[in-house]
């Protein structure tokens, strides 16, 4: 592991957390320079305070067993790249090709090592159904053993297209890590046969992001959450989703974790500061590392966060080890950060997983407990939108 001398007082903090085979939490928070001005956007859609849900069960299973799927993915390969370059192009990638007719849905995109049965959900995970713009969406509740009396942290964790939620509660292990830190972690299902998310904007859109407007409150009247800790989470188009609620919902969502995933620079943003943790493959055949057309890879989004954020220090050195190269930018508005690790070589995976393809998926780090410790460590913070000039 290599720091830079400069990195090294940035991060101080962040050296201890590496040590113990996590990554870097976060340096210390700064002053708040003055915001550059912001262009106009849309209203945020807000989180109502009280959504009554109706149709509401609660299911309880018991242990889980996995099968071996042998599905392999079908998009061709993207371009190369070294990780972590300068700037991140964007390059055009083809379309996802359709499943095999006999393929199970969950493994059209992604082939996975094992694969979550209907009933496989671990102690302390329960199965909801909510009504939500007029349909019965469902999603998964994860509570810690031991629950806390305090205000407790709340973390959305956005299956890839294909999959499903407990899928993606599987190969993410963030209810494992909900036990040992005390927090909740809520999975969403996805739409359609093949599940996934409509984190474009337009009607479905709004949708979705009404249906996490509606999960909050439904979860908000079961347990006491905080409201300065609430995260999103994701990979692939989950990853673009948990995106696009920082984009839309900065108010609500502090940060975003984000595993291999390609994102559009959306013109309807909030103005508003969160923090962003980011991961990527340098060899991803179904999110480019150096994007497709339109969209951006994972550095390509860390940079335009650095500019959002109006950082004013980075991108600095923060990691190397093996496979892994990370990158940060700090001084950032309401001490919001940005960090952004590349795994050369590798594919579309969870690092740390056991569950993605171990070809694809670094081991160097854990992506769930690396994204715990830096959401833990910079929650909401009070930010006034500045007016545009006049």
């Amino acid at each position: 592991m290599r720091l830079s001398n400069r990195t090294s007082a940035l991060y101080a903090p962040a050296l201890c957390l590496m040590l113990l085979l996590t990554l870097p939490a976060q340096a210390q928070e700064t002053a708040v320079p003055t915001p550059a001005p912001a262009a106009p956007a849309a209203a945020p859609a807000a989180v109502p305070a009280a959504i009554a849900p109706t149709e509401t069960t609660t299911q309880t299973t018991t242990e889980a067993t996995t099968e071996t799927t042998t599905e392999v993915t079908t998009e061709t390969a993207a371009p190369e790249t070294t990780a972590p370059t300068t700037a991140a192009s964007e390059t055009e990638a083809p379309d996802n090709a359709p499943a095999p007719a006999n393929a199970r849905p969950a493994s059209r995109m992604l082939r996975l090592n094992q694969l979550a049965l209907p009933t496989d959900l671990p102690v302390g995970t329960t199965r909801h159904d909510i009504s939500s713009s007029g349909e019965i969406r469902s999603f998964l509740v994860h509570v810690p053993k031991a629950v806390a009396a305090r205000r407790m942290p709340l973390v959305f964790s956005f299956h890839p297209a294909g999959l499903t939620a407990a899928d993606q509660e599987l190969l993410s292990g963030f209810s494992d890590l909900a036990n040992e830190k005390g927090f909740i972690v809520v999975y969403p299902e996805g739409r359609g046969e093949n599940p996934n998310w409509a984190w474009r904007p337009g009607v479905a859109g709004d949708q979705d992001i009404q249906f996490v407007a509606d999960m909050i409150s439904y979860v908000a009247k079961m347990h006491h959450l905080s409201a300065r800790h609430l995260f999103a989470t994701g990979m692939g188009s989950g990853a673009q989703m948990a995106a696009r609620l920082g984009c839309i919902l900065p108010k609500t969502f502090a940060a975003v974790g984000l595993v291999a995933g390609n994102y559009p620079q959306w013109d309807d943003c909030v103005p508003r500061p969160y923090s962003a943790i980011v991961f990527h493959g340098t060899k991803d055949h179904l999110m480019p590392y150096s994007g497709r057309v339109l969209l951006r890879g994972g550095q390509g989004y860390a940079e335009r966060m650095a500019r959002f954020n109006s950082c004013a220090t980075g991108p600095s050195e923060v990691m190397s080890n093996g496979d892994t190269k990370a990158i940060g930018w700090s001084s950032c508005l309401v001490g919001t950060e940005v960090l952004f690790f590349a795994f050369e070589g590798k594919g579309h995976g969870w690092p740390g997983s056991k569950i993605t393809p171990t070809e694809d998926t670094s081991q160097t780090i854990n992506a769930s407990v690396a994204m715990w410790e830096f959401f833990s460590t910079h929650p909401q913070q009070r930010y006034i939108i500045p007016k545009p000039p006049r």
